[in-house]
């Protein structure tokens, strides 16, 4: 089981207009294959990230190419900014370190922007 969290702070012209942002995970995975895994769980995000929508159901995968070097994808579902999926793959530095990058896809019908994710992970300890 994997719970994590990504918070932070807008970018704000004047004071009065920074807001704290965060966005919850709760994760659970799945070995499909000898090398392949999927993941399934919910998020929860604040008003000023989704609006009215501030929950939903996320999943992915990861499939390993090389030792370090995986394919990967999420999904995130919902009515609000953070609703897309992205494919892309990750580098591991190191056992905790892990370099991604992806493709940003906005879902149909949604305002949402494609764009490009660059993510730096620093891993926790595996409690259960």
């Amino acid at each position: 089981m994997n719970i994590g969290t990504q918070t932070g702070v807008n970018i704000a012209k004047k004071s009065a207009d920074l807001r704290l942002l965060y966005f919850h995970y709760r994760l659970v995975s799945f070995q499909v294959t000898k090398k392949g895994k999927v993941m399934f769980g919910l998020y929860y995000v604040n008003k000023y990230l989704a609006g009215k929508d501030q929950a939903g159901i996320m999943a992915g995968f990861e499939m390993p190419l090389t030792k370090r070097f995986y394919f990967l994808g999420d999904f995130i579902s919902g009515n609000n900014a953070q609703s897309s999926t992205v494919l892309g793959a990750m580098y591991c530095i190191s056992k905790k370190v892990q370099l991604c990058a992806g493709y940003l896809l906005p879902f149909p019908n949604q305002n949402n922007k494609s764009g490009i994710v660059l993510e730096l992970n620093i891993l926790g300890y595996n409690y259960f």
